[in-house]
């Protein structure tokens, strides 16, 4: 029971902060990059006048060790950092990046960011990674005592979580200083990038960013790709037009796709992500209509064609979420 619970810890601390043990750089195009492994991922683009970072990892150090990786590629300042939601795996690196660049964000970051940012980084801390660190101390104990050599890489997955937590406590939100309701370009040299925010989706201030000349597009969370999604209800998320809105970019000429979580897309994973989430909804929905309450929903609904994706443990998380959706369109 002890293990089962502590492998359910790891992987909802996972969707925070991924271990430093699976970051990487990856060149996408020519001036284009992205960064994963310090929370949701990062891109960055290299332009003529600057450098444009989307999100910033999930606390201040891994927004300090970021910002190192884009100063290994060019000594460009950072001149841009487009935030594309609110959520701290995401937004909370900004305070360790150094030079002050200028926030962008959609309007309805800042609102959410005050209502909900601090419990979101106390919710790391007291749900995610407290436990978790109490059960790589209990189980590094437990290795010790039986003088078992894989006691010392547990130490190190212990030192690096506890490390994590006490950066955590002292990182700070940054709020942005641009902000914009529906769309907002940005002219860099020869580089131009769209922002745009295509409605609700994951949250109520989701936006997707668009590098034309590198036929790439920043999807931010409206896709995880080949992983279990959040869905933030408490934020005002929207399957249906999320779904519509992966439809819908599936069919565009990109040649990348960067993802909030997972590895290097293209416009297929957008379609597969949409399919998984109509599939879902429709068994939620379905269940609904049989007068299932929502213990009966999460101990029905089973999703096994995707038992391979990550972050299986969300899967409640989301029945929960799509009930209190799709029960207050019912009463409506």
């Amino acid at each position: 029971m002890k293990k089962y619970i502590w492998i359910i810890i790891l992987t909802l601390t996972s969707l925070i902060a991924h271990s430093e043990q699976n970051n990487s750089l990856i060149k996408v195009t020519n001036r284009l990059y992205m960064i994963s492994g310090y929370g949701g991922n990062v891109s960055f683009l290299v332009t003529e006048e600057g450098v444009v970072v989307i999100d910033s990892g999930s606390q201040e150090m891994y927004g300090q060790k970021i910002e190192s990786l884009i100063k290994s590629i060019t000594n460009k300042p950072i001149k841009y950092i487009i935030l594309t939601h609110f959520h701290i795996d995401h937004t909370l690196g900004a305070c360790g990046f150094s030079g002050n660049p200028i926030i962008i964000a959609h309007q309805n970051l800042a609102t959410n960011l005050r209502a909900h940012g601090q419990n979101y980084i106390d919710r790391n801390k007291n749900k995610y990674l407290i436990p978790w660190i109490n059960s790589l101390k209990e189980n590094m104990n437990q290795l010790k005592q039986n003088n078992d050599p894989k006691w010392m890489e547990i130490q190190k997955q212990y030192n690096s979580a506890s490390e994590r937590l006490e950066n955590i406590s002292e990182s700070s939100n940054v709020y942005p200083l641009l902000s914009f309701t529906s769309e907002m370009k940005l002219f860099l040299g020869s580089d131009t990038l769209r922002l745009f925010y295509p409605g609700k989706a994951h949250t109520n201030c989701n936006i997707m960013v668009e590098f034309i000349n590198q036929k790439a597009l920043a999807t931010g969370d409206l896709l995880f790709n080949k992983c279990l999604p959040y869905i933030d209800s408490n934020a005002d998320s929207d399957t249906q037009n999320w779904i519509k809105q992966l439809v819908k970019y599936s069919q565009k000429d990109y040649q990348y796709i960067i993802s909030g979580h997972g590895a290097l897309g293209n416009t297929q994973d957008l379609q597969l992500m949409g399919q998984y989430l109509t599939e879902l909804r429709s068994k939620v929905e379905a269940g609904i209509a049989s007068q299932m309450n929502l213990k009966e929903l999460l101990l029905e609904v089973k999703m096994p064609e995707y038992s391979h994706w990550g972050f299986q443990t969300t899967l409640a998380i989301e029945i929960e979420a799509l009930y209190k959706e799709l029960s207050n369109q019912t009463t409506k």
